[in-house]
């Protein structure tokens, strides 16, 4: 899980700086939103959308 994490300004203030980022393009983004919330009810879920090529910039 490690890959997954991110040192990022957060989109909106009281938002941590480290989370997770999936890349959850359609098909498939519904049903990992899905999981993670069933998985980790406790923990916020948010969708943000960036620009092409974002995630093998970063």
């Amino acid at each position: 899980m490690g890959s997954f994490v991110r040192d990022d300004e957060p989109f909106r203030p009281g938002l941590p700086r480290l989370r997770y980022r999936f890349n959850g393009n359609y098909p498939y983004r519904e049903a990992l939103v899905e999981a993670i919330r069933h998985q980790a009810p406790h923990l916020w879920v948010g969708e943000h959308e960036r620009e092409p090529g974002y995630l093998t910039n970063s």
